[in-house]
């Protein structure tokens, strides 16, 4: 299923003001995933806290990365995200897992209700590998680290797992760099759900 994507464009005037001036648009994007298909189980009394993403420092700024050679990345001032990228991936996932009802309830980081399960997330990548302008790619790289919470507060880590998604994309504009960044995340959502239960429900 493809993601959806929200694009908004802002027009914006270089130079000297002349309406024979032609306009540069920057353009900004959201990834975003589809909603997500009820789980077969819920977790009995669970309540999950999803913890706003850290952020590999290399793709921490808004503007769209992409790898144009080995080690060389170039960042797109005209084509950046609308949100952080931590606020994106942290409110695409919480979402997800709403929707999935794996958890009886999904909270965010301020809420005052207790939890028994934390999630954490790290974006490791999230570029478009341009290497091979004939094969461009998306790229998505996350870790996940799922904890329980017992009685005493205390932590236990019952889950940590790396995703490394890549999606071919028909050709290197924005556009199509995001709902390949789309596709790849609900990949990962999805299997992120199966390795949970297979923690929790399965055992």
């Amino acid at each position: 299923m493809r993601g959806i994507l929200v694009l908004i464009t802002v027009a914006l005037v270089t130079g000297c003001v002349d309406v024979k001036q032609p306009y540069v648009e920057k353009q900004f994007f959201l990834i975003q995933v589809p909603s997500a298909e009820k789980a077969s189980q819920t977790i009995p009394g669970s309540v999950l806290r999803v913890v706003d993403f850290d952020v590999s420092p290399a793709f921490t700024d808004k503007e769209l990365v992409y790898l144009q050679q080995d080690n060389q990345y170039t960042s797109d001032f005209y084509n950046s995200f609308f949100i952080s990228v931590s606020n994106m991936f942290t409110e695409a996932s919480k979402n997800w897992l709403q929707q999935s009802a794996m958890f009886s309830q999904v909270v965010s980081l301020n809420s005052l209700i207790d939890a028994n399960y934390i999630l954490e997330g790290l974006v490791q990548g999230v570029y478009g590998d341009f290497r091979d302008q004939n094969a461009p790619k998306a790229v998505l790289k996350l870790q996940f680290l799922l904890l329980s919470v017992n009685e005493n507060g205390e932590n236990e880590v019952i889950l940590q797992q790396n995703f490394h998604e890549e999606v071919s994309i028909a050709d290197t504009s924005a556009a199509e760099l995001v709902k390949g960044w789309n596709s790849a995340l609900e990949k990962v959502l999805q299997d992120l759900e199966g390795k949970i239960s297979a923690e929790i429900l399965e055992k």
